[in-house]
């Protein structure tokens, strides 16, 4: 064989290749030669050609029919250009006869190109047999063992071939891909897309051999922009969130305390745009005013991408406001500093009734039931500044509901007992009965004078107690401002700063719901201002608190509300003088 005879001709002659037969005076010998020419299947290729270069031996075998094989081993050495190989004592029977001849070149004992042929051989004649040689696939070489992808959405064209035992490529042999992966997406041609981070498997196939390649999602999810750059804290507000990678956003939020979102999350398809209704409040848990710059957050799987926006707190004038709030622990009463502390003046207590401030501040007075009994309700005197608390209406009935009047010599509050619910006087501890109607006076508001506020179920001229109504005090009969509708319930009066409007709560008694309202002080002008409110106050003319959850502050001018503070699981009460 010659070695430079690459996908020519290539003319093998076998020698002394003979026959045994059995005659009258016993074996004879009969010779056959045999001329062997090797074609290579396919055109032509440069690594084909590199491979076939590579061969060591041939490995020629004869196989006859009924009979053993023979097989013949010769060597190849550079440069030599001839290869000569026999094969001898191939027992074949007298006459024609079928054998199967193949041959392969090798490198070592694997084999690069290899074919057979059954032929019939004819002994004392020269046979001529042409043998076709095909490539023997080894293995398949992926173009990388592993490949690695910045980008969600990223793609990568996987490349693979199968091979030679030498390394050269086998042109023309097809790979197909496939894999379990789910975080990536995978054609039968290799084309890979990123999909979620991970290292992921895929596998090239060809025949019964395979490859695995590593695929590596490591994307990282970045921020650029933030529209609008500058909002109003505690209001909603659609935050636009620019950046790359930000597929699969699970939320917004925002450095220092969380921003809640008010509606669904979209992130564009390219995961370059997240869109987000969000609120966060005007003030940290701390009381600490968040204006300024800070840094939102776009969580993902990718991890979390951020960017900054300003905060601008439109908001009441500062002022110390008394809480209430609710945690694990019980109900606390708290002063806020608006932008400067939350300062806890007392608790935990299991429940307080009705805080309300003195005028300056000085005091806080509230409702508890000292010995846990509900049927006895006690006044209790908070010093703000001292945190401590001492009883100022005590009795065996329920006393509850205080508020100084404004020169904070007096007081009025709430006393139930066995006969019926009335307000009291408080004179330096004297008490006296005011003689309010005993319709179940509730919520007594004394801002100035002329102008105590209350709300109970007295119907004026009938005497009745019927339905819920504002009342605002005059002798002999009060005035009706609002109310006696049996289906709603008013409540919790409340005389703005100014004196020239009252806001108050109106709860539906068949759903529970409670709206905000505000009046004149003559009952004219009544007018819904906010629906789901909790306990309400004003906090300066214009400003009215309430509370959902959160404290909240109403612009009545406006209509806008904003949200302001969040403590523990909710803050239940507020009050402002």
């Amino acid at each position: 064989m010659r070695r430079v005879a690459r996908y020519a001709l290539v003319a093998i002659l076998v020698t002394a290749v003979t026959t045994c037969s059995e005659g009258p005076s016993g074996p004879r010998l009969v010779q056959a030669d045999l001329a062997l020419a090797v074609r290579f299947e396919g055109e032509a290729s440069a690594q084909a050609a590199a491979a076939f270069d590579k061969a060591d031996r041939l490995v020629i075998r004869v196989t006859p029919q009924g009979g053993a094989q023979v097989e013949e081993t010769c060597l190849i050495e550079a440069p030599a250009e001839t290869v000569e190989c026999a094969i001898e004592d191939v027992d074949l029977p007298e006459g024609e006869h079928h054998a199967s001849v193949s041959a392969a070149l090798q490198l070592g004992p694997e084999p690069i190109f290899s074919g057979q042929q059954s032929v019939d051989l004819t002994p004392g004649e020269l046979n001529h047999v042409e043998l076709t040689m095909a490539a023997v696939a080894h293995h398949i070489a992926p173009a990388a063992s592993s490949v690695q992808l910045v980008n969600i959405g990223e793609q990568v064209q996987l490349g693979a071939a199968v091979a030679f035992v030498t390394g050269d490529e086998i042109s023309g042999q097809p790979v197909s891909w496939s894999t379990g992966a789910s975080g990536i997406d995978l054609t039968p041609g290799g084309l890979v897309t990123a999909r979620s981070n991970g290292t992921w498997q895929v596998t090239a196939s060809s025949g019964a051999l395979s490859a695995t390649v590593e695929v590596v999602v490591a994307a990282v999810a970045t921020v650029t922009s933030v529209s609008p750059s500058s909002v109003p804290a505690g209001q909603n507000v659609t935050l636009q969130i620019t950046g790359n990678n930000l597929h699969n956003a699970t939320g917004v939020s925002v450095c220092g305390f969380a921003a809640v979102s008010n509606g669904s999350l979209t992130v564009s398809p390219d995961g370059t745009l997240v869109t987000v209704p969000v609120v966060w409040p005007a003030y940290a848990p701390d009381g600490t005013s968040q204006a300024g710059a800070t840094c939102v957050n776009a969580n993902t799987p990718q991890g979390t991408g951020t960017g900054s926006v300003g905060l601008q707190v439109i908001a009441p004038p500062p002022a110390p406001t008394l809480l209430s709030y609710v945690d694990q622990a019980g109900t606390w009463l708290a002063m806020f500093d608006p932008g400067t502390s939350v300062r806890v003046l007392a608790g935990p207590y299991g429940g307080v009734d009705s805080p309300r401030l003195s005028p300056g501040g000085a005091y806080a007075t509230f409702g508890m039931t000292p010995d846990g009994s509900p049927a006895n309700l006690d006044v209790l005197e908070l010093d703000v500044s001292s945190g401590v608390v001492t009883p100022l209406v005590a009795s065996p009935d329920q006393d509850t509901q205080f508020i100084f009047d404004p020169t904070g010599s007096m007081g009025i509050f709430r006393r139930c007992d066995g006969g019926g619910c009335w307000l009291w006087d408080w004179v330096g501890g004297s008490e006296t009965n005011r003689g309010v109607d005993g319709c179940n006076p509730l919520d007594p508001e004394y801002r100035a004078s002329g102008q105590l506020l209350y709300s109970s179920e007295y119907e004026v001229g009938t005497g009745l107690c019927n339905a819920r109504r504002i009342q605002r005090w005059s002798s002999p009969e009060p005035v009706t401002l609002a109310g006696g509708d049996p289906a709603y319930w008013p409540g919790i009066p409340r005389l703005s700063p100014d004196g020239s409007t009252i806001a108050y709560t109106v709860r539906e008694l068949s759903s529970g719901a409670t709206d905000l309202y505000t009046m004149n002080v003559d009952g004219s002008g009544q007018t819904m201002r906010q629906a789901n409110v909790g306990w309400i106050s004003w906090a300066t003319a214009g400003w009215i608190l309430f509370t959902n959850g959160g404290l909240n502050a109403l612009e009545v001018s406006t209509g806008e509300v904003y949200w302001l503070l969040s403590l523990g699981p909710g803050i239940a009460h507020v009050d402002r003088r």
